[in-house]
């Protein structure tokens, strides 16, 4: 049976979990899509394997087959006011963003506290999301802090 409430003091409980705030992007060159996620963890040491959770409607899920390439871009304590329009949008042809093409061509957020470029190990279904397991090929980081859910004043449940 799903349940399509949640608990108000579970719901508070679960908005003080801090994550970071990244920008996922995926896809051919050329026909990159970029979503904002921020259910992400470490997953493994050997392989180094960095997990990313997405709903299982969202639309960059079809970018995502495994072997697949993207990057997961930590953003910036100074990027909180770029959230709104990441989310507003998949389409990376925003003014006033840095993007870069790195390791095997892959597009990433230049400005990016640290970002990570990694290939889809694995896609498990779990619940109403989807585990995007990513197998690490690089990443390189630039001084900061990073921007986190407490910062930006909103926790992603996984109700939207």
């Amino acid at each position: 049976m799903t349940q399509n409430f949640m608990d108000p003091q579970i719901a508070q409980a679960l908005r003080l979990i801090p994550y970071g705030i990244y920008l996922l992007i995926a896809g051919p060159k050329e026909k990159e899509k970029a979503m904002v996620v921020s259910w992400v963890t470490q997953v493994s040491y050997s392989p180094l394997l960095i997990a990313t959770v997405l709903r299982h409607n969202r639309p960059v899920l079809k970018l995502l087959p495994e072997g697949s390439l993207l990057s997961l871009n930590l953003l910036k304590n100074e990027h909180k006011s770029f959230v709104p329009i990441l989310k507003s949008s998949s389409s990376l042809n925003l003014a006033g963003f840095n993007f870069q093409r790195g390791i095997a061509d892959i597009l990433y957020l230049k400005d990016a506290l640290a970002t990570w470029f990694g290939e889809v190990h694995s896609l498990i279904s779990i619940g109403d999301h989807i585990l995007v397991v990513n197998k690490i090929k690089a990443a390189h980081f630039t001084a900061g802090r990073p921007l986190t859910t407490w910062d930006y004043g909103k926790t992603y449940l996984g109700q939207e």
